[in-house]
Order: structure tokens, then C-alpha cells, then sequence
């Protein structure tokens, strides 16, 4: 709920394009909102979780270690209405700063260390993920449920559930990106 809440203030537009940097599960859900959008979206991340996010709908995947980024960016000659970066970090977002359109949208969803950006366009607005209404968006989760156009299992891992007393098990699952998320048992 709390990624649709977010992407809602940002006054997302269907054919809009994004860009979403990241592959953990706050971005799997970006990508899932977009697409229930009829948005275009693509993505820079880990290699790991490629297959899964282009099977998703991405319409490109970059890892987000190829030193060329900013060039692959150019040579897909796509400028970006939005560009979400779910890390946080200023690296990646900073190079792919050049590729979006004018008055378009940076969201910062887990910012960190916002005096470390380079500057973007002259001309953009910008989101953080300190503000937003959780509970907003309730119900159109619950109806993309409905529809279909949300799955749980997207996100969590079958071959990864854990009694509680595996807690530590379960976190490390998602540190060595074995998982998206685990599930924990409470008995």
C-alpha cells in the first residue's frame, strides 16, 4: 500500500514512461503499479532479479553495474516522465538524470543523503518518501487484488518460509538476494 501511496502523489499519467532503479520488492511493486497504470516502464538493477522483473513487464532491464549506464540510456533514446529511485543511493540516480524529460518527476523512495545529488533538470519536481497516506490506498490495492493485477507471491518466496525461531535465517535470505521476501510462521 504504502508504494502505490507514494506513486499516487506523484500524479502518475497513463503512457507516461518511467524509470525505476532498483530490484527489491518495493520495486517489483513500482513496476506493478506502472504497468496497472498503462505506464512504460523500465528498469536499472541487479542482474540477479532480471528475468523476473522484464517477465514483469519491464520494457528494458540495465544492471545497474555496467559502467556504460548513462550511454545504454542514450542509445534507447528514451527520456523519462519519471525516474523512482527505490535505493536511495545518489550513484545510479546520477547518472540517469540527463534522461529525464523536462518537468518531469524524481521520486526518492528511502532517501539518504539528498545534499549528495548532482542537479537534474532545471525544471522537475521532486518526491521523497517522507509523507504519504498509507491507508489511501486501501482500497485500490484490494480492487488490483481482485482484478488479478496484484499477487502476493510476486513478492514472497513459497520455497522460503520460516518459523519464527528462523528469523535470523529468513533475513540473511534476503540479504544474499535469495529472496524478495521471506514469510515468517508465527505458531
Amino acid at each position: 500500500r504504502e508504494t502505490w501511496a507514494y506513486l499516487e502523489r506523484m500524479s502518475p499519467k497513463t503512457g507516461e514512461d518511467v524509470l525505476i532503479i532498483g530490484t527489491g520488492g518495493n520495486a517489483l511493486a513500482f513496476l506493478d503499479h506502472a504497468k496497472n497504470l498503462g505506464m512504460s516502464a523500465s528498469v536499472i538493477g541487479s542482474l540477479y532479479w532480471q528475468e523476473k522483473f522484464l517477465q514483469k513487464g519491464a520494457n528494458f532491464f540495465i544492471s545497474y553495474e555496467d559502467e556504460k549506464l548513462p550511454e545504454i540510456l542514450e542509445r534507447n533514446d528514451k527520456h523519462f516522465d519519471i525516474i523512482l529511485d527505490v535505493v536511495g543511493e545518489k550513484e545510479t540516480l546520477n547518472k540517469t538524470l540527463h534522461m529525464l524529460k523536462p518537468r518531469g518527476k524524481i521520486g526518492v523512495y528511502g532517501l539518504d543523503k539528498f545534499d549528495e545529488y548532482k542537479n537534474g533538470p532545471q525544471n522537475f519536481s521532486f518526491f521523497s518518501g517522507e509523507e504519504y497516506d498509507e491507508a489511501s490506498a486501501h482500497d485500490d490495492i484490494i480492487d488490483f487484488i481482485k482484478q488479478k493485477k496484484l499477487n502476493a507471491w510476486d513478492y514472497l518466496s513459497k520455497n522460503h518460509i520460516y518459523p519464527l525461531e528462523k528469523i535470523n535465517e529468513a533475513l540473511a535470505a534476503g540479504e544474499e538476494q535469495k529472496v524478495l521476501k521471506s514469510v515468517i510462521v508465527f505458531d
